[in-house]
């Protein structure tokens, strides 16, 4: 991803714990092995289904102090519950504040107060949603009541 992380997908073919190990040089990386619980297929819910959009999960265009919105969309996915879990590069949990319109959309806001990396999973019954996890470059943004202009002539304006 040309920022030191990249993105492993995997399919098993069985239900049950697996221990996912990560190997950097012939080692485990820190906190290697992971363990990746695996739940047994469903016909009641269908994390596939449920899409996540907007400019809260977009890579850049966020921006410090500044409410990050995105929608959650499980119409047609089934019941299930919603759970979003999201930190920032240093591993400090992120707030998000979810609204339920009651009919399988969801309005999830957070305010980035870092301007690092923020990576946010959502899953749909316990499963990641397609594109899950989203990582989120968050700018620092521009404070123009903190910019002053000196010299001649600038006093005019």
């Amino acid at each position: 991803k040309g920022d030191g992380s990249c993105d492993v997908r995997y399919w098993p073919t069985e239900p049950g714990e697996y221990a996912v190990h990560v190997i950097c040089d012939d080692e485990d990386i820190k906190d290697s092995p992971f363990i990746a619980h695996i739940l047994p297929a469903t016909n009641e819910y269908f994390p596939e289904k449920v899409k996540a959009f907007g400019p809260g999960l977009e890579p850049t265009g966020c921006i410090v102090d500044r409410p990050a919105e995105f929608t959650v969309d499980a119409r047609g996915a089934g019941k299930a519950e919603l759970k979003i879990y999201a930190q920032d590069a240093e591993g400090l949990p992120i707030d998000i504040k979810v609204k339920d319109n009651g009919d399988n959309t969801f309005i999830c806001v957070y305010v980035p107060t870092k301007p690092i990396k923020h990576t946010i999973i959502i899953t749909w019954g316990g499963v990641n949603i397609p594109k899950s996890p989203f990582r989120v470059n968050i700018g620092e943004g521009s404070h123009p009541s903190k910019v002053k202009v000196y010299g001649p002539r600038s006093e005019e304006h």
